[in-house]
């Protein structure tokens, strides 16, 4: 009998410890992402998941809301910014590591029913034009940029209207309440209607940091991964611009 039982809990041990590793192998990895570059992770996930094997929970939000919750102990872990300035300051106050730029992202004009073929449409007799907060959003920041480039800011002014991040600016005009909107290209990739790409040379590049929130071999292995071939193919299909900047 005290055998029998010696056995049982010998088995039972075992397959606690059987049970316990099956979890770590398929514990997901919680990424937080700035919602532009969500759909495109989407993609790298897949691809990290498939070779790999471990899954992954993105996290979709403005980097402004991210960043709050990230120090207020959000469990995530990788934060993939919009800008730069968030991961750096979460690399200051030692809430982060490994900080590099994954991505450039790229600006684009969009609209769902008119013909874009450049920014001369700005000036016509178009009522309303969405985009991102200057202030908070790093898209909306490279639209102020640019519309000053070419001497239109104080022209168009009356026209704008100013979504909490580049989403919202796409929803106000995806929905009619703007006729154009500055999105990220990513975007304009994906939905109907017709985008004019903005030249790099109007506005400072649109730079999106990463960085590691918890340190692991999986969020390592991520890392990794984002800098890798497969990545980078996927990035510039999704309308970022790769790069090897830290």
């Amino acid at each position: 009998m005290n055998k029998a039982i010696k056995n049982f809990k010998l088995v039972s041990t075992l397959f606690l410890l059987l049970l316990l590793s099956c979890g770590e192998k398929r514990a997901s990895l919680r990424i937080a992402v700035a919602s532009n570059f969500a759909p495109t992770l989407d993609k790298i996930a897949r691809e990290f998941t498939k070779e790999s094997g471990i899954p992954i929970t993105i996290i979709p939000g403005s980097t402004g809301k991210l960043f709050a919750q990230i120090k207020q102990g959000a469990p995530f872990d990788v934060f993939l910014s919009a800008d730069q300035e968030r991961p750096k300051l979460l690399e200051l106050e030692k809430l982060a590591t490994s900080r590099f730029t994954y991505a450039i992202g790229q600006l684009a004009l969009w609209s769902k029913y008119l013909k874009v073929n450049d920014l001369s449409i700005l000036e016509t007799e178009i009522s309303h034009i969405a985009i991102a907060n200057p202030k908070l959003a790093p898209y909306g920041k490279a639209c102020k940029e640019t519309l000053t480039a070419i001497k239109v800011w104080n022209k168009v002014n009356h026209k704008i209207v100013i979504g909490e991040n580049v989403s919202q600016a796409f929803q106000f005009a995806d929905s009619g309440n703007a006729e154009v909107a500055f999105i990220a290209l990513s975007q304009a990739l994906q939905a109907k209607g017709s985008y004019w790409t903005i030249p790099q040379k109007f506005h400072e590049p649109i730079k999106q940091d990463a960085c590691i929130i918890k340190e692991s071999k999986h969020t390592l292995a991520f890392i990794k991964f984002l800098r890798s071939d497969t990545a980078k193919e996927i990035l510039k299909s999704s309308g970022y611009l790769n790069t090897n900047v830290k």
